[in-house]
């Protein structure tokens, strides 16, 4: 988890390729107003994030189901965090990781 830019995807493609787990992408689940919203550098809400966290909260269920997977996600609220866990198992990581370090993994 960590804000956008943080290495997250960096990081999380370079984890699943040492643990050989499948790798996937948060940003890659907003719907389509979310995403013109980003692209207007317009910052999401809550209710924007909402729909976007059922569909996670829906696919890790899925996921679990054949084995571990690495997720980037941007959940930073405890909310968040709960929401995706509501319908399985997950067991979230938050690093700090220092540009030095995402260059040695990217």
């Amino acid at each position: 988890m960590g804000v956008s830019g943080s290495g997250k995807t960096a990081v999380g493609e370079r984890l699943a390729e040492i643990l050989a787990v499948p790798f996937y992408d948060a940003d890659n689940y907003h719907n389509d107003k979310s995403i013109r919203k980003m692209k207007e550098n317009i910052p999401l809400n809550d209710m924007d994030r909402k729909p976007w966290l059922s569909v996670l909260s829906l696919k890790i269920k899925e996921w679990n189901l054949y084995g571990d997977v690495i997720l980037a996600c941007s959940a930073l609220k405890k909310s968040y965090r709960h929401k995706l866990s509501s319908n399985s198992r997950v067991r979230s990581e938050e690093r700090r990781v220092g540009k030095e370090c995402r260059s040695r993994w990217s």
